[in-house]
C-alpha cells in the first residue's frame, strides 16, 4: 500500500514541478509567442494560404499545416475525418461536412512574430479569392476564419462538432466573435496551455 501512496505523491509533485529526464534537456515558451489559425467552410475549397502581413506562414519550414475534411458517415453514426471529400461522407442540411485548413505557427525555428498586425488568406477554389482580414495581436489565441453564411451554424455549436479529430476549438457558441469581413468572419479562443516545451 505505502508503494501506491509513494507513487501518487510522485505523480502530484511531477504535475507541479515538471519531471523530465535532464532538468536542462527542455526550454519552454509562453503561449503569446503562438498562434493557431484555422479556415472552415461548408463549401468545398482546394487550398487555402496563410500569411501574417506579407510573409507566408504554414508552408515549407514554417509552422505545421494540413487540410482535414470531417464529415457524418453514410452507414454508422460515426463521423468521418480524411483529407479529401468521402463518398461515405452524408451530405445533407442537418449534417454538415467541414473543410478544415489548419495553420500553427511560433516554434523557435519558425521565425515568425505573432502580434503581427494582419491576417491574410487566399482561398483557392473554382474562383480565386483573397481575404485581407484584420486582426490584433494573435499570440496565445486559436483563430476561426470562416465564410458568413456558414456563421450561424458555427456558432449555433454549444461542443466542438469536430472532436474528436480536433480538439482545441472547446464551444464555438462561447468564442470571441471580432466581426466580418469581406463575406468572412472571425471568432477566437483562447488557447488553453500556458506554455510550450521543447528539448533543446
Amino acid at each position: 500500500m505505502w508503494k501506491i501512496h509513494w507513487l501518487i505523491l510522485a505523480l502530484i509533485l511531477c504535475s507541479i514541478l515538471g519531471c523530465y529526464p535532464n532538468g536542462d534537456g527542455m526550454e519552454c515558451f509562453g503561449k503569446d509567442r503562438y498562434a493557431s489559425l484555422n479556415f472552415l467552410t461548408t463549401t468545398p475549397v482546394d487550398s487555402v494560404q496563410f500569411y501574417l502581413d506579407e510573409q507566408r506562414i504554414c508552408y515549407g519550414d514554417v509552422g505545421h499545416y494540413y487540410k482535414l475534411v470531417v464529415c457524418k458517415s453514410l452507414t454508422t453514426d460515426a463521423d468521418v475525418a480524411s483529407d479529401f471529400f468521402s463518398e461515405k461522407c452524408m451530405a445533407s442540411e442537418k449534417e454538415k461536412t467541414w473543410t478544415i485548413f489548419h495553420c500553427y505557427v511560433g516554434k523557435p525555428s519558425d521565425g515568425v512574430v505573432v502580434s503581427s498586425k494582419e491576417l491574410r488568406v487566399k482561398v483557392f477554389s473554382t474562383n480565386r479569392e483573397k481575404i485581407d482580414i484584420p486582426l490584433g495581436s494573435l499570440g496565445g489565441l486559436i483563430t476561426n476564419v470562416f465564410p458568413e453564411r456558414d456563421s450561424a451554424e458555427w456558432f449555433g455549436y454549444r461542443d466542438n462538432p469536430i472532436r474528436p479529430f480536433l480538439d482545441d476549438f472547446y464551444s464555438p457558441a462561447l468564442s470571441m466573435r471580432k466581426g466580418c469581413f469581406n463575406g468572412f468572419c472571425v471568432a477566437s479562443l483562447p488557447m488553453v496551455d500556458k506554455e510550450v516545451c521543447y528539448d533543446k
